[in-house]
């Protein structure tokens, strides 16, 4: 099965397009089109005729297993990797006296992963999935092995920087491939089993990376994602079948750049159609660029603020270099890449794809406001270690997973989508209000209960909001565009993730200096500011009002999360409710 192709095609028609099919011996077959609701003349005969065709493609029973397999294990690392290190930061920036930029441990990963992701959706999409995914993994075991070998802070930075640029592609990789090897009506369970995944890696992440850190060396957080990578490599390079990349369009800007450099240097091999500088020349490069830069700003602008203020000239520069990158990004998108972009504007007009991206940002805000920051509310106002503390957020977690599979059986079942989508932001908006009541004194039991209210909506989200958009792609025979569009609700998740925690960092201190009694001395308050373990140095009334202190800024992190829930329900409004067993996907 290795050695076999898979080839995944779609054709946008556009409206008033003549609609014709070709089958295998070349006659032509005229197709009944029906104009759908987007304004696009959708051809169901030739549709019907890609879907049986794709039809083979399908993996089924034991090969379908192994193949889970060596994907679940590529997200499993992925995940581990962001959730493992947090426990052993501090211990890392001590280690290479490097506590003023401990902002970067977490950042440089982030940084790479954000500004590579739409360049390996393309990739993906232009040049097969089976190769660049192995080539993904191997980039970030390499990552893995500088971080762990490093003997000083710039190495140990360049290899997050290296692991982010590989862990970027693979959860698009994984998606991009499951929308070939599954069957749509079937993908619903295969994508929750994936969140499955994804949830024990980030709820256990943390508690394997503290033993590792007490009991041997934060380096092990690091040599451990080797020996699961290299599995998941033999995995995927035996078992996969090989993903034949669609044709290329006439209309990319590429082949000019290639004619002008024909001009110049003759007829080489190389620069041929379809050879490797065409090929090269073919991706969006300045588009990349301009993401980098507006990352890169962005990511300055908000380590810089955590530490300096909000309204400092480094800050405030950032911010605005951050904006002018997205402004040019989006003329340079719409103006001159157009088809051939990161999100090609054949895709980009279809509203659940944005509906989708957008419930994806605002799951993750309310994620983080949860799971990064109900640990710290446990340390303040019950003395939890930080493993006990990451304990007490498991009803989270657990409920997480458990709606998650709920909600895809669900969905497979009827085939409907746009429930999952808006009933699940309502209900962790929900969940998030609740948080915001509780206090010094609530008891656990009405904690953890409030955390699985929260759960089943972030759970229901999870992997349904990436499927919402790929049901669209298909519905319009833009099967092949699944990586980009991919990369896009990646993209807005992984952002929403920065963001959640950089908002809650700031709305947390901004909350502590704001509560805190005007009569402790600045040192005091200072040392409050960067550990909550201060608080049980402290004894008496002044330690009661800094537990309050403490408790009462969290609230505004919680509320965040409940304002985000509000804000998906409306971004899931706007998806369509498309029936995954319809007829436009009936084989």
């Amino acid at each position: 099965m290795a050695d076999s192709e898979l080839h995944s095609e779609g054709k946008l028609h556009e409206e008033g397009t003549s609609c014709e099919g070709t089958s295998h011996d070349g006659d032509n077959i005229h197709a009944e089109a029906e104009l759908h609701e987007t304004g696009t003349i959708v051809n169901h005969d030739l549709q019907n005729k890609t879907e049986e065709k794709d039809k083979d493609t399908y993996l089924h029973g034991a090969k379908l297993a192994i193949v889970f397999l060596g994907l679940g294990l590529a997200m499993f690392v992925m995940v581990l990797d962001q959730t493992i290190i947090l426990p052993a930061i501090p211990v890392i920036a001590s280690d290479f006296d490097a506590v003023n930029e401990i902002g970067w441990i977490s950042s440089s990963y982030f940084l790479t992963q954000c500004s590579s992701i739409f360049l390996w959706g393309q990739i993906l999409a232009f040049y097969g999935q089976k190769i660049p995914l192995l080539v993904a993994i191997a980039i970030f075991e390499v990552g893995s092995l500088i971080a762990a070998v490093a003997h000083n802070f710039i190495t140990f930075i360049v290899g997050r920087a290296v692991a982010g640029i590989g862990a970027a592609a693979i959860g698009v990789a994984i998606f991009s491939i499951s929308a070939v090897i599954v069957e749509l009506k079937r993908r619903p369970v295969f994508f929750g089993l994936f969140g499955l995944i994804f949830v024990i890696g980030s709820s256990f992440g943390p508690l394997i990376g503290g033993s590792l850190t007490s009991n041997t060396t934060w380096r092990w957080c690091f040599y451990l994602n080797l020996p699961i990578g290299g599995v998941s490599m033999v995995a995927v390079a035996f078992c996969i079948p090989r993903i034949k990349p669609r044709p290329r369009s006439g209309n990319s800007t590429a082949p000019n750049l290639v004619s002008a450099l024909r001009r110049i240097f003759g007829d080489h091999p190389v620069l041929k159609d379809g050879g490797t500088l065409s090929k090269i020349c073919a991706l969006d490069w300045i588009g990349s660029l301009l993401v980098l830069g507006g990352m890169t700003s962005l990511t300055l602008a908000l380590i810089s603020g955590g530490s300096a203020g909000w309204d400092t000239a480094t800050v405030i520069a950032g911010f605005t270099c951050s904006g002018v990158a997205l402004i040019l990004l989006l003329l340079w998108e719409i103006l001159v890449m157009r088809d051939e972009g990161m999100i090609p504007l054949r895709i980009a007009r279809f509203r659940s794809l944005w509906g989708s991206a957008g419930v994806a940002f605002t799951r993750m805000v309310t994620v983080i406001s949860t799971m990064s920051y109900l640990p710290t509310f446990m340390q303040a106002t019950r003395h939890q270690s930080a493993i006990n503390s990451a304990i007490s957020t498991l009803p989270y977690s657990i409920g997480m997973a458990v709606f998650a599979i709920v909600g895809s059986v669900v969905v497979q079942k009827t085939g409907r989508l746009k429930w999952a989508l808006c009933f699940g932001p309502a209900v962790s908006a929900v969940g998030a209000g609740l948080l915001f009541t509780i206090s010094a004194n609530t008891s656990y039991a009405k904690i953890a209960g409030f955390q699985v209210i929260g759960s089943l909506g972030v759970g229901l989200v999870m992997m349904n909001a990436i499927l919402a958009a790929q049901a669209e792609l298909h519905e319009n025979g833009l099967v092949a565009d699944i990586p980009q569009a991919s990369a896009l609700v990646a993209f807005t998740q992984l952002l929403g993730g920065s963001l959640g925690g950089s908002i809650g960092g700031a709305l947390l201190t901004s909350g502590l200096r704001r509560y805190l009694p005007s009569d402790l001395p600045s040192s005091t308050t200072d040392a409050l500011l960067q550990s909550v373990d201060t608080i049980w140095t402290l004894s008496g009334a002044t330690q009661e009002s800094a537990i309050e202190a403490y408790a009462r800024a969290l609230d505004n992190v919680f509320i965040t999360g409940a304002a985000c829930g509000a804000l998906g329900f409306f971004f899931a409004l706007i998806c369509r409710n498309i029936n995954i067993k319809g007829k436009n996907f009936r084989k």
